[in-house]
């Protein structure tokens, strides 16, 4: 979850665990033993760090335990005879009862110990993944594949996240155990001593960038907002009057490792009776205020509100679970301060411009059918709605209810929502005294630098066609995200990992695949593609035929 640069209405997710394939990446018990039940409750109230698994804790107890039974009951193969088998009765069965493994106490850090850590470091070779700075960048990252197959980038341990947590005994257990499904292995006492396991974590502790290690030493908060009640609302985000109440500090998850990571977002909410106002400031050294072109990614912020009293899926709720999302637009907040639309012409000076003689005629047809992101915008918020992904949608333009304002400074965005607690509308979040709203900060973000996204979308559209090799090498950036395989609409295409709502037909794909197996030997035509990846083999298939090109 998240507030911060780019399109938040877009929401992509890496792969998410196999429960079947019995390979869990967070636990305190041995290598090759299943966690225990307080393994999988602890990941379920805590979340994942650095991962798209968020805190379930606002779960009731029994509710929790619950899941941890039902997702021990999907852990589970099928054997040669075809008998379904639970591989947690199975490990029972066995006579094998994991304990938890002994964490020592953690010693003093000293410069014995960091000099200890760093020697350990060295002699372990962790430099060929997670590069001699810590920085992710080893020799060995382009080679580096999980148990699906996909790239694995190492953690970087400058600024990125840790999986599992970061206090020292989890780094102690990550060393360890190990993380199942991904390269990185366990290293018991066979090849490490407790004590310089311990020297290792200090040592990785002390490559942490001082702002990000701050970051670690910071507790999440209940998530819970107080809602303030004031005399006067003030919608001007940098009114010094925000200042007299503390802000919560709600932790951010990204949904995959990128520098410059928006680690939390301060939020304020005040009530004047009547309207509420929502502030939050989270910080960008960079801002966006530009979505002309298609390699544009303005800065945004949303909120999600569940429209039940049940907390809503954080990724745009579902069919029984509907939610309201505020979004924020830089872009918008950029054309209502200039007083105009978008300028076109200066973003492409070049282009053709036709005349019409004749305004009376329909010509703006986006505009003149009616799309609201068409018409002139009243306010930089958006009021929509959704049930899953797939389904956002603005409301019209006459229901179109919420206000607000954002302000760049000091390398930081501050932004305030404003709309009244309570209206006739069914599909807005209402705001009743004394009940809780669940809501959630949809996290967006933009993919790649600029000058990245030039570069990729000049390659994508040149006349000479990628290979699938130099797709992959785009799509594993770990600034990206892979989704669920198949032709699932928004799902990302197996070839190139890009999210599409464009998949080829079934016969096209069954007619591509000789072509497109040269570069994948794992694809099959039931996989799918996406039209752009299916226009490419076409023209490689054209290539072969009329042009005798390799």
């Amino acid at each position: 979850m998240g507030a911060g640069r780019g399109p938040a209405a877009i929401w992509l997710f890496p792969k998410p665990r196999n429960f079947s394939a019995g390979l869990f990446k967070i636990q305190s018990t041995p290598p090759g033993t299943l966690p225990s039940d307080e393994d999988l409750f602890r990941s379920i109230s805590q979340g994942l760090p650095g991962s798209a698994m968020p805190a379930f804790g606002y779960l009731g107890e029994a509710e929790r335990w619950a899941l941890v039974g039902y997702v021990k009951y999907l852990t589970a193969y099928t054997n040669a005879q075809g008998q379904r088998v639970n591989r947690f009765e199975e490990q029972q069965a066995a006579g094998v009862v994991p304990g938890p493994i002994e964490v020592p106490p953690e010693p003093p850090v000293t410069v014995d110990s960091l000099a200890l850590g760093r020697a350990v470091y060295a002699r372990m070779q962790c430099h060929l993944c997670h590069g001699e700075t810590g920085a992710g960048d080893g020799p060995q990252v382009p080679l580096l594949k999980d148990s699906f197959g996909f790239p694995a980038r190492p953690r970087d341990f400058n600024t990125e996240r840790f999986r599992g947590g970061s206090s020292g005994r989890d780094l102690y257990l990550r060393i360890r155990i190990g993380l199942a499904g991904t390269p990185m292995v366990p290293y018991g006492d066979d090849v490490m001593t407790p004590e310089e396991r311990w020297a290792l974590v200090h040592y990785i502790r002390s490559l942490r960038r001082t702002d990000v290690a701050v970051n670690d030493l910071l507790q999440p908060e209940d998530n819970r907002i107080p809602l303030r009640r004031v005399e006067k609302l003030s919608t001007d985000p940098l009114d010094p009057a925000w200042e007299q109440w503390e802000a919560s500090r709600i932790p951010l998850h990204p949904l995959w490792p990128e520098p410059q990571q928006v680690y939390a977002v301060a939020v304020r909410a005040v009530t004047d009776g009547r309207k509420l106002a929502l502030w939050m400031q989270w910080r960008d050294p960079l801002p966006q205020t530009r979505a002309l072109r298609v390699e544009d990614f303005q800065d945004a912020a949303a909120v999600q509100f569940a429209l039940g009293t049940e907390p809503a899926f954080l990724g745009m709720g579902d069919r029984q679970n509907p939610v309201n999302i505020w979004h924020w637009k830089a872009a918008w907040q950029a054309e209502l301060a200039a007083g105009n639309g978008p300028d076109i012409a200066q973003a492409y000076p070049a282009m053709h411009v036709d005349t019409y003689f004749q305004p009376q005629r329909h010509f703006l047809t986006a505009r003149d059918a009616g799309n609201f992101l068409a018409q002139p915008h009243r306010s930089p918020v958006e009021d929509a709605n959704a049930r899953g992904f797939g389904s956002f949608q603005s409301q019209p333009p006459a229901r179109q209810n919420v206000t607000g304002q954002g302000v760049w400074t000091d390398d930081s965005w501050t932004v305030v929502f404003v709309r009244e607690l309570r209206n006739r509308d069914p599909d807005d979040a209402q705001f009743v005294p004394g009940r809780a709203v669940p809501l959630a900060f949809p996290r967006g973000f933009p993919f790649w630098s600029e000058e990245r996204r030039a570069e990729v979308l000049a390659r994508l559209w040149s006349r000479e066609p990628p290979r699938h090799a130099e797709l992959v090498a785009w799509a594993s950036d770990p600034r990206c995200v892979r989704a669920q395989k198949g032709p699932a609409p928004g799902a990302a295409c197996p070839l190139c990992g890009f999210p599409t709502f464009e998949w080829a037909d079934p016969h096209r794909a069954q007619t591509l695949e000789p072509w497109i197996r040269e570069d994948a030997p794992w694809w099959a035509a039931g996989l799918g593609l996406c039209g752009r990846c299916a226009e490419l083999y076409e023209a490689r298939r054209w290539q072969r035929r009329y042009l005798g090109a390799a």
